[in-house]
Order: structure tokens, then C-alpha cells, then sequence
């Protein structure tokens, strides 16, 4: 139930705690009925506060004589600032990375992906060739100035006292994008003091008591999650829409929000995730891409990105011609979600808009006959200009001689003062609001 100094990738669950039968001075651990019903009380009552959490992990500091941790990081490896802090998971992950196994891997890589959820894995036996090596290693990753401070920072600063106490870690949590590790590392006790067996029992009644607490809260983090996709969507009602991460992972569409980036050979959709095309869409994702960021950016949005709940300028746009001819825009926008700096994925969601020209009612014409004396020819070539936003088609569509057109421009330039077709333009659309 132990890590030996140097473990094999299939000897975890085999292992045993390798110390010396407790001697009589051992000292005693006890974690009470009562204890643990006061644990259950803080972390299901309010389990979406942060500070519930911090007050779980000093409530068992202060009956085990332990340094408690509880641990989320996401699918890189990276910490949150989520229930114990980001500056304790740093630690943490220092720690158990020190602890080599068979390949070149190392223990906390097995702890996120293949150690079994709620078992008891002990540390006891570090090599004890690392001890050289301690105040070499590099520090911690500082405090997200987005999770706030948590107090347990200098609890947790003697590492040295960390990496020789004995302890026990397990999975608690894991999921397609989030792995909650829960250790207890007992400070105020040496490998010949412990009383192994109780250690192990009382580890068992706390993770088994703090339970209850994480699947309610990643549950209301799914359900809010959701809920922020679909009043994004909601807000996007109308032409084709598509919602992705910052991985490019799509996440809700309208019906024909896909069809409408293949149509126009700006993406594909392959398996999940949303394969761009076009090289400036590319580059630009990638400065939302968690696996393309420093862990320094890792809490920080992106330069280019306007602050949270910012939505009302694109970030990105491009227009390009569809098979039939007509032209579209493509508008790429970072969005504000309820989950924005929370570990449900990577942070930032970014909502891909295709929109197309809008289509200028026949009523148009008439106005323009009346309020500016064109003839009909001439308000017909205003807004069909207007809705082509090219000549040449515009000829095509009307059946007329350029010449004719570019006589019937000049003129209908003369009765509405307007000098060039993007002015032209401007005043069709107002126009258009009317009807």
C-alpha cells in the first residue's frame, strides 16, 4: 500500500507500508465520530464556497497533526486554485514527482491517470538520494491572483519536513478534464512512530466523508456550465453559430453552424474538435490553447482578448465567398461564461458566428423613388448594389450594360448626395430599419 524507493509501474497496490511495528511511545491518532460528522457539516453544507474547503483541510490539520492537502489539476498537469489553493497543489505535485517509476515516469503522472479512485497510497519511502538535491529544485508556482489567498501557504513551506514525513495520497476525483488528488502528510510523525494501521483507517473515513461533498460540487459546476452554453447560445440565436473552447472542442452549434464553416472551407469537424482551415483562425485559437500556454499564462487571458464579459467586438473576422458567390463573414469572439476561470476545461470559450448579408426588402425601392426622386431603374441598382456589394454581379442579376449602370449610379449619387457606394450603402440599410 506503499511506494518503495524506486517503483515498478505494476507493484503500486502490492506494495506495503515498510516500517518498523509502532513502538510503544508511538503517538496516538485519532479521528472521532464526532470529528468526522463535523467534517460532513462543513463540506456539504456549502460546498461551492471556497472557504468551506480551507476550513475542511485546518479541521483535519488540527486533530491528525498533519499537513493536509486537496489537490485539482487539470489534464497538462497544471494546478488550480481550487479547495486548497494553487501554491499547496504546486507543492504537492513537487513532491510526488520526485518519486520515480519504471520508464521514466514518475508517481504524481500515476496519480493522475492510473491510480485507482479512493486508494490509500503511502510515501514513506522517498529515495533517499534526493535529499542533495532539495534546495536546487525549483520553487513553487506563486498563488492565482484569481483563487484568492488561501492562509496555508506557509504551512506548507518547510518542503524538506514534507518530503521526509509519512503519508498517504489518493484520487478523489477525476473526469475528461480535472483530477483531484487528497493527501495527508504527517508532519509531527516519523515512519517509526506512525501507527500505520490506524493512519490507513482514519484516511479511509476522511476521504469516504469528504465524498459526498466533491460529487455535489462538480455536479452544480457541470449544471452551471450548461446553463452558461445555453445562454451563450441563447444570446446567438440567429444564422449559423458554433461555441468551442480554447482546444477548439465544440461544445453546442445551431443546426447548421458546421455545414456553414465546411461550406465555405474554413474548418472541419473531426471527431470533437473543430479543425481550422484558414491559417489566421488558426494562429489566432492558438493564443487561447492551454496546451500551447506557459504555466505562467495559465490565469491570465490572452493580450489580444477583451476582459471577462466583454463581447461586444470581434477578435477576429475574415470574409470569404461561398460556391454560389454570395459573400459571408466570419466573426471569431471570446465570450464571458459563468465557468470562465474554472478547471471544467480550458478557460476561455470563443463563439464563431457566420453571418450573411441581409436581405433589403423590395419596399426599399419605392422610399428611394420618394423621398429622392430615383426612377425605378435607379433605386433597383441601389439596392441590388447595396445587397451584392458588387458591380459586375449587379449587371448580371439586372441584365444591363455597365455603361447603364454606371449611368444610373452617377445619377442616383446627384439626387441623394451620397459620393461613394459604401455612403450609398449606409443609407439603403437605414433605410431597411423601417420595414
Amino acid at each position: 500500500m506503499i511506494f518503495p524507493r524506486r517503483i515498478a509501474s505494476k507493484t503500486y497496490k502490492s506494495a506495503r507500508w515498510q516500517c518498523k511495528s509502532p513502538p510503544p511511545q508511538n503517538i496516538m491518532m485519532r479521528f472521532s465520530t464526532t470529528d468526522e460528522n463535523k467534517l460532513l457539516k462543513i463540506v456539504v453544507s456549502q460546498t461551492t464556497q471556497p472557504d468551506v474547503w480551507l476550513s475542511a483541510l485546518d479541521l483535519i490539520d488540527s486533530k491528525l497533526g498533519c499537513r493536509t492537502f486537496l489537490a485539482e489539476y487539470d489534464t497538462t498537469g497544471q494546478p488550480t486554485a481550487q479547495f486548497g489553493g494553487q501554491g499547496p497543489a504546486s507543492d504537492l505535485r513537487r513532491l510526488f514527482r520526485q518519486i520515480e517509476t519504471d520508464g521514466g515516469r514518475n508517481v504524481f503522472e500515476f496519480l493522475l491517470t492510473e491510480a485507482a479512485l479512493f486508494y490509500p497510497y503511502c510515501k514513506i519511502c522517498l529515495d533517499r538520494g534526493l535529499s542533495e538535491k532539495i534546495s536546487t529544485l525549483p520553487p513553487a508556482l506563486p498563488e492565482s491572483p484569481e483563487g484568492g489567498e488561501t492562509g496555508r501557504n506557509d504551512a506548507c513551506g518547510d518542503f524538506k519536513t514534507l518530503r521526509n514525513a509519512p503519508g498517504l495520497i489518493s484520487p478523489v476525483w477525476r473526469s475528461e478534464t480535472v483530477t483531484v488528488l487528497f493527501a495527508c502528510i504527517f508532519t509531527e510523525h516519523t515512519p517509526e512512530t506512525i501507527d500505520a494501521s490506524a493512519a490507513t483507517e482514519i484516511f479511509r473515513t476522511i476521504t469516504q466523508a469528504m465524498t459526498p461533498g466533491l460529487s455535489t460540487f462538480y455536479e452544480i459546476e457541470k449544471e452551471r456550465h450548461e446553463s452558461g452554453i445555453h445562454q451563450t447560445m441563447l444570446t446567438a440565436v440567429e444564422g449559423s453559430v458554433v461555441l468551442i473552447d480554447g482546444a477548439g472542442h465544440v461544445l453546442a452549434q445551431s443546426e447548421t453552424g458546421i455545414e456553414a464553416l465546411k461550406y465555405l472551407d474554413f474548418a472541419v469537424l473531426r471527431e470533437s474538435k473543430l479543425v481550422f482551415k484558414n491559417k489566421q483562425a488558426e494562429s489566432y485559437l492558438q493564443s487561447f490553447d492551454p496546451a500551447s500556454r506557459s504555466p505562467a499564462q495559465d490565469t491570465a487571458l490572452p493580450s489580444s482578448a477583451p476582459p471577462t464579459g466583454a463581447t461586444e467586438e470581434p477578435y477576429f473576422s475574415t470574409c470569404l465567398r461561398g460556391l454560389d458567390g454570395a459573400l459571408k463573414r466570419i466573426v471569431i469572439q471570446p465570450v464571458s461564461m459563468p465557468d470562465q476561470t474554472r478547471a471544467t476545461g480550458p478557460g476561455h470559450r470563443l463563439l464563431i458566428r457566420v453571418r450573411e448579408m441581409a436581405y433589403l426588402p423590395e419596399n426599399i425601392e419605392q422610399v428611394l423613388q420618394d423621398q429622392y426622386d430615383l426612377s425605378q431603374s435607379e433605386a433597383r441598382l441601389a439596392r441590388n448594389l447595396t445587397m451584392s456589394g458588387s458591380m459586375n454581379d449587379t449587371v448580371a442579376q439586372l441584365g444591363i450594360t455597365r455603361n447603364t449602370a454606371k449611368t444610373h449610379l452617377r445619377r442616383i449619387y446627384e439626387k441623394t448626395g451620397m459620393h461613394t457606394q459604401l455612403q450609398l450603402a449606409r443609407l439603403v440599410h437605414k433605410i431597411s430599419g423601417l420595414f
